[in-house]
């Protein structure tokens, strides 16, 4: 498999601007578009940091989601 269907494959559903910050504060959303669509690559060393660090953005992005859908005043169980 190649790189950018590795990364488009751990980063749906996030979007680009999403998988981009959950990588870097600092990492841009073109930089992000371009890898998801294969027109540029990472160094390779870089490969598994950014795979890891998309993967934990949807974790949180879901436990986010879980949060805010309990109705207020409700506690969290």
């Amino acid at each position: 498999m190649s790189w950018s269907h590795d990364l488009t494959t751990a980063a749906a559903p996030l979007t680009a601007a999403e998988a981009a910050r959950a990588v870097s504060p600092l990492l841009s959303v073109r930089t992000m578009e371009d890898w998801l669509q294969g027109r540029r690559t990472p160094p390779d060393w870089t490969h598994a940091y950014i795979i890891a660090a998309v993967t934990r953005g949807k974790i949180r992005r879901r436990a986010a989601n879980t949060e805010t859908s309990q109705p207020r005043g409700q506690p969290h169980e």
